[in-house]
């Protein structure tokens, strides 16, 4: 409905959905939590509903599913990567500590995944080539719009690489020698 009709979607914003959204990123369903990034992304890109977003604290529980959630972790990726097109939320991606947060995540470039271990029962490493792109363009896109923010206001350094913590050099570092 959401992708469809803006009059639903705004009768549903006000009658709670971004709740519902949040309730169904805590499920203890893949395919639920699934299905609530899918309507993430709609009021993202094509509602453009960026501050109800926000106000939503829903940034925060992306934030924190993204180092634990190994089953949607590039659906996970996928959505960050979906909400850094829409600037109006960079700035409070970054205020969270997505550029840490994605900068850690090029560290899963190979790594022990236990969703392949429980699935096909193979143990060991795996390498996810794709993941670490979409890591990379989310990257690329905050740093962008903080360059645009920096030529807008006249600012000598791009704000938003003061965010960038010697720790997530490191991870840069470590994929890139990877």
């Amino acid at each position: 409905v959401a992708r469809f009709d803006a009059v639903q979607t705004t009768a549903f914003m006000a009658r709670g959905l971004l709740d519902a959204v949040k309730a169904a990123l805590t499920s203890d369903h893949s395919i639920v939590r699934s299905s609530a990034l899918d309507v993430l992304d709609v009021l993202a890109n094509v509602r453009m509903q960026y501050q109800a977003l926000v106000n939503s604290s829903v940034l925060e529980i992306i934030a924190n599913l993204l180092p634990t959630d190994e089953a949607l972790r590039n659906k996970l990726v996928n959505t960050i990567n979906s909400l850094t097109q829409g600037s109006a939320l960079v700035a409070t991606m970054v205020r969270l500590g997505y550029i840490p947060l994605l900068c850690g995540g090029l560290s899963w470039f190979k790594e022990f995944d236990s969703v392949i271990s429980e699935t096909y029962a193979v143990e060991g490493t795996t390498f996810n080539y794709e993941l670490i792109s979409d890591l990379v363009t989310a990257l690329e896109s905050i740093i962008m719009v903080g360059e645009a923010e920096r030529m807008e206001q006249n600012l000598s350094l791009n704000p938003f690489l003061l965010h960038v913590t010697p720790e997530s050099v490191g991870f840069i570092h470590g994929a890139i020698a990877g």
